[in-house]
C-alpha cells in the first residue's frame, strides 16, 4: 500500500482496551463488541510483519493474540535526476533525454513533449521524444508513477529545436543580392534555392555548399525580381 496510515478492521466478542504490539500503533484504544475499524499511526516504508492486537476486557482477561497479515508500505515517490539534458539548441527534432529513476514504473508526459516510451526501470532511462517542430520548449514534464500509485513530476530543462534557417533577408545592389539568415545549430552547410517567380522549392536552381549564414548572389540582371529560399544541410545530407 502507498498509505502510511492504513486502516484495519477486526472483530472482538467483547468490549475492552486495545493493546498493540510490534511496529504498529494507533490512537484508538477502545474496542467494542463486534467490528472495530482502526487507523494505524504513521508507518515507515517497508514490510511490517510483526504487528499484533489483543483486547483486554474490564475484568483484565486478555484475548488471544491477533497477528496481522504481513503488509508492505511504500508511500515515498520515486526520486528523479536529470543526467543528460537536451542541448539548449539542437537540430534534432526527436531529441533523446536521459534521467535516473529510483524506482520502476510508468511514465506519462505533459506540456509539448510526448514519447512512445511508457515505462521506466529503476536506474538510467533514455527516452526519445516524438517529432517536435522548430521552436523553444519550456513546458515539457515527465511524471513517474510506481506500482503503488506514488508519483513524482520533473520539469525538463528548456531547449530549442532549430532545423530550418529563419529571418532570411535580401538586400539588392547593382547586379547582385546579398542574403543573410539566422544560423542553425550543427549545420554542415547551406543551400540557397532561387528563381524569378514565386514558389521557390528544392527543385529550383540551387547554390550549394555555402559554409556561412550569408551569401552574395552576383551576376544578376538589374530590374529583375528574384525569389530565394535557404535550407540547412546536416552531416547526414538532410
Amino acid at each position: 500500500t502507498n498509505d502510511s496510515t492504513p486502516d484495519y478492521t477486526f472483530s472482538s466478542d467483547e468490549a475492552g482496551t486495545i493493546i498493540y504490539g510490534g511496529s504498529c500503533s494507533s490512537s484508538t484504544t477502545s474496542a467494542v463488541s463486534g467490528n472495530n475499524a482502526i487507523t494505524f499511526n504513521n508507518l515507515s516504508d517497508g514490510t511490517h510483519s510483526d504487528c499484533t492486537i489483543t483486547v483486554s476486557d474490564e475484568a483484565g482477561n486478555v484475548s488471544n493474540l491477533l497477528t496481522l497479515t504481513s503488509f508492505f508500505v511504500d508511500a515515498t515517490p520515486s526520486t528523479l535526476v536529470e543526467t543528460t539534458a537536451i542541448a539548449s539548441s539542437t537540430n534534432d527534432s526527436t531529441p533523446d533525454y536521459t534521467f535516473v529513476s529510483s524506482e520502476a514504473g510508468t511514465i506519462t508526459y505533459s506540456g509539448s513533449c510526448s514519447s512512445s516510451t511508457t515505462s521506466v526501470i529503476a536506474g538510467t532511462n533514455t527516452i526519445s521524444f516524438s517529432s517536435l517542430s522548430d521552436g523553444t520548449y519550456t513546458d515539457c514534464k515527465i511524471t513517474i508513477t510506481d506500482s503503488l500509485g506514488n508519483s513524482v513530476t520533473m520539469n525538463i530543462s528548456s531547449f530549442t529545436i532549430s532545423t530550418t534557417p529563419s529571418n532570411l533577408t535580401a538586400t539588392g545592389a547593382a547586379g547582385q543580392v546579398s542574403l543573410d539568415w539566422s544560423a542553425v545549430s550543427g549545420v554542415n552547410s547551406y543551400t540557397v534555392y532561387w528563381d524569378n517567380s514565386t514558389g521557390v522549392s528544392s527543385s529550383s536552381t540551387a547554390i550549394t555548399s555555402i559554409s556561412s549564414d550569408n551569401y552574395t548572389h552576383s551576376g544578376l540582371d538589374n530590374g529583375t525580381i528574384y525569389y530565394y529560399k535557404v535550407a540547412a544541410v546536416f552531416s547526414d545530407n538532410t
